[in-house]
């Protein structure tokens, strides 16, 4: 296995090196921009950073934010704006590999938590909802606040607090905690409809009957007590086909 270390090495020199005004872009617009869109040709032909793209995206995309808060760190002091560990980033692949694209119908359980490209038409839409990126918590104790990142659905928190130590005294503090748009909408392609989860600047941004190419990362949403789990696909990014020209979201 790719050692952490040399993902976040494989992103400085493969994406980030040649990055410097989407960068820039990112941080004077932040936190209203958060996205960095990143055509896969882009990562190189080094099996060893592009393999791992596929395989394990969740790792991967977070070496990714991990290299990003080093080049902001080293290579942008005095840049208006910055961008910390805890801070939600998308990085947007795109124009992934054809090896990588499947019809709806043919996603299976080898797929899930893996990088995945599939086209078909918005069915429906659901409603924008905010969705917390970034939990901040104060202790009862000693009134500190920590923050915590909020990479599921389910509200993770912290135990104890890491200033005073003290258990189970952390109360979720809702207007400190940081918020970006989020959609769930239906893609449908032959005779198969799968949810399709948006956040940011991809939530509101498709209408029904819009014909899209995904890339995403199938989830298999578990509820209840049953040993099956139902299918969502964790959109990475997202380009609508239009008459006479495409567009990128």
């Amino acid at each position: 296995m790719v050692s952490e270390r040399e993902l976040v090495e494989k992103w400085h020199t493969q994406v980030f090196r040649s990055a410097d005004e989407e960068i820039r872009r990112l941080l004077t617009q932040f936190p209203d921009r958060r996205q960095l869109s990143i055509p896969f040709t882009q990562c190189g032909v080094d099996y060893r950073f592009t393999a791992p793209l596929v395989s394990d995206p969740d790792r991967t995309l977070e070496a990714g934010r991990q290299a990003l808060e080093e080049v902001v760190e080293n290579e942008f002091d005095g840049v208006e704006g910055s961008v910390e560990a805890d801070d939600r980033i998308y990085l947007r692949l795109t124009d992934v590999p054809d090896s990588v694209r499947y019809r709806l119908e043919s996603l299976r359980a080898e797929h899930l938590n893996r990088l995945v490209a599939v086209d078909g038409t918005v069915d429906s839409c659901g409603d924008l909802e905010p969705r917390i990126v970034t939990a901040t918590f104060r202790c009862e104790r000693c009134d500190e606040r920590t923050t915590v990142p909020q990479r599921e659905r389910r509200l993770r928190r912290r135990s104890r607090c890491p200033s005073c130590t003290a258990v189970e005294a952390l109360e979720f503090d809702p207007k400190r905690s940081e918020y970006v748009d989020s959609q769930v909408i239906q893609l449908r392609d032959g005779g198969r409809t799968l949810p399709v989860s948006l956040e940011h600047e991809l939530a509101g941004s498709f209408e029904p009957g819009d014909e899209l190419d995904v890339v995403a990362i199938p989830r298999g949403r578990f509820d209840g007590e049953t040993t099956t789990v139902d299918v969502e696909l964790e959109c990475v990014s997202a380009h609508r086909h239009e008459r006479g020209r495409d567009g990128d979201v």
